[in-house]
């Protein structure tokens, strides 16, 4: 047969691929949506299926609506830049404790943030494919960016049937709330600083596995820092500790706190979520309150967020992942960092609690990390040079692209929430260097 087809006429040949290209012209893809998933309420102990599945996905139920831009588009022959036209939406002002401005009034280039809406649907060219090689749409997983310039919301856009009302899983974003948490804790009296011992908090888990000097000198910084140097490194799958391992235990905390130590707290960075849920048990034991019931009264509420959630269980509280907040409300946690910890100018935490969270504490084992390369009290320092300039961001990472981007030179907050957990998680980066950062340095044209 291979033969016999090798010998069939040119004019043959040419008939059957205008055939196949008549056939294929005019097709459109069908539109992209992420389904929420109802938020957990039960404490009973979950599978370890759910379990997962709510690490990753606790959202809302809250109705969506449709947004402004298709999803799919055809896809034209020629490699052409998208036409320049300029982004004109403003934010609108409903309530939250937000201002709005224009992007004009806030002097950026409305051209350049377009094209970053377009792109997140299109591609960069017109020409661009909007799929993966396995057949999934590269940007499927978007749901939401904001941008907030001197204290204003200058640009918020929703994507694939998300919504401002939509409470989106910010995964280990939730690490760098859990550190103003503790700082809270300290500055209510609650804890007296971070140079305590840890392990004394958790004493209805004593006796613990493995119980040596190292373990009994871990302090409350070590964790902040993730240099606990208990066998725990989530990056390495052959860790102890590694988080899905942990994971699979019906008590993450009492997971955590057994496992061996392998070098002495503070030496050395080794990301570890497990290490973040002991400071959860550690700020529930020393308030004598629920995670959700203390960040409800000290952090949230006095800032105007009233839509959040925990992931509960009958040990505690997941405080490595799965917090779920509104995209506008996760802006307001990057405007508390960037205002010394004042909303609104009331103070919600104190400036020096903030300024040690966004210093440096430790450096990074690691060099996958694209712009960071240093670490606070569970925040991300980051370096990063665009048209010249030289940026020195801080940021609270999710899984996927999460992000809170505080760019102190600019006055400027960025949020990232997409679910992004397989492909192009870090397309947030590079969306900040293409679009966004060069909006602001080249200003709103005259």
């Amino acid at each position: 047969m291979k033969h016999d087809m090798m010998r069939l006429k040119p004019i043959f040949i040419l008939s059957v691929f205008i055939l196949i290209g008549n056939t294929l012209v005019g097709c459109a893809g069908g539109k992209a949506s992420l389904e929420p998933v109802a938020a957990i309420q039960t404490k009973a102990t979950p599978s370890f299926t759910s379990t997962i599945s709510s690490v990753a996905t606790e959202l809302s139920h809250i109705t969506k609506t449709p947004t402004l831009h298709p999803t799919s588009t055809d896809i034209p022959l020629t490699k052409t830049p998208l036409p320049r036209i300029p982004y004109k939406t403003v934010p609108e002002e409903i309530g939250d404790g937000w201002k709005t401005e224009s992007l004009v009034e806030a002097d950026i280039d409305p051209y350049l943030i377009n094209e970053l809406v377009e792109h997140i649907y299109k591609g960069e060219f017109s020409s661009d494919s909007t799929t993966h090689e396995d057949g999934s749409r590269k940007f499927k997983g978007f749901n939401a960016v904001v941008i907030v310039k001197d204290g204003a919301l200058v640009f918020e856009e929703y994507f694939n049937s998300s919504d401002r009302n939509i409470k989106q899983d910010t995964h280990s974003v939730t690490k760098s709330v859990t550190s103003l948490l503790i700082g809270l804790a300290i500055d209510h009296g609650f804890l007296r600083g971070v140079d305590v011992k840890a392990i004394p908090y958790l004493t209805d888990y004593m006796p613990v596995d493995y119980w040596d000097e190292n373990k009994r000198n871990i302090t409350i910084r070590d964790l902040l820092t993730m240099s606990s140097g208990l066998d725990c490194d989530d990056s390495d799958p052959s860790s102890r500790g590694q988080q899905w391992k942990m994971y699979k235990s019906d008590n993450w905390l009492k997971y955590y706190i057994n496992l061996p130590s392998v070098r002495p707290p503070g030496r050395a960075f080794a990301y570890c979520s497990g290490g973040v849920i002991a400071l959860g048990g550690i700020l529930e034991r020393a308030t004598g309150m629920s995670v959700s019931d203390f960040s409800g009264k000290y952090l949230f509420e006095p800032m105007g967020i009233e839509k959040f959630g925990w992931l509960e269980f009958p040990w505690g509280t997941s405080t490595s992942g799965a917090l779920s907040m509104l995209p506008r409300d996760m802006a307001k946690i990057g405007q508390l960092m960037l205002d010394n910890g004042k909303w609104n100018n009331q103070q919600i935490i104190s400036a020096d609690w903030v300024s040690e969270s966004r210093s440096k504490q430790i450096d990074l084992r690691f060099r996958s990390r694209e712009w960071f390369r240093e670490y606070g009290y569970l925040w991300w320092r980051g370096k990063v040079l665009i048209k010249g300039t030289t940026f020195h961001p801080y940021a609270a990472w999710g899984l996927g692209g999460q992000f809170i981007m505080v760019f102190p030179k600019i006055n400027t907050v960025v949020v990232f929430s997409t679910s992004n957990q397989e492909k192009d998680s870090n397309i947030p980066l590079r969306i900040t260097e293409k679009y966004i950062l060069p909006a602001i340095l080249d200003g709103a044209p005259d």
